[in-house]
């Protein structure tokens, strides 16, 4: 190997983290260079100097200093989640509030008696369909009409059924 190389695998060669055919070589190589013995022998005399050195105590200041940067990393996490939710529902708020309507109100009536026929109430139901259809693609919403068809479906058959 050359002294370039040597000298970039030394910290892994003192930590014993390469493979055992990596660290012969640059035993050997050691060996047979001085230039990478002195290198090899600074490096070890300094991690032995350091570790000499008495370990200290960190101030309580940077464990109140942490907490609060943690706490902020916490917070800041739960507002893009709500803000991502926000997103991702606010398309669909309209067209569900729709349904929800027309289901509640066509249940009152109904349960009232104040609808003259089952049929009446299905007209009801077909236009306002058309009138969120219409509203989807004037807003350029994602169209998911299908999802409420079941709804309408359901409350199609128990007006025929007669509540």
């Amino acid at each position: 190997m050359r002294c370039g190389k040597i000298k970039k695998l030394m910290y892994d060669y003192i930590d014993g983290t390469l493979t055992e055919s990596v660290s012969q070589d640059i035993d050997r190589h050691i060996d047979e260079c001085s230039k990478c013995a002195k290198h090899h022998q600074n490096i070890t005399q300094n991690i032995a100097l350091l570790k000499e050195l008495p370990k200290l105590e960190t101030p309580d200041m940077w464990t109140s200093i942490h907490e609060k940067i943690m706490e902020e990393e916490q917070a800041s996490s739960l507002a893009v989640l709500w803000n991502h939710f926000k997103t991702i529902s606010q398309p669909y708020a309209v067209p569900v509030a729709s349904c929800a309507l027309i289901l509640i109100v066509s249940g009152v009536l109904l349960s009232r008696g104040m609808l003259a026929s089952k049929d009446t109430v299905i007209d009801v139901q077909f236009r306002t369909t058309q009138e969120i259809a219409f509203y989807i693609r004037e807003h350029n919403l994602p169209d998911n009409s299908a999802t409420f068809h079941g709804e309408f479906e359901t409350l199609s058959i128990t007006t025929e059924n007669g509540v």
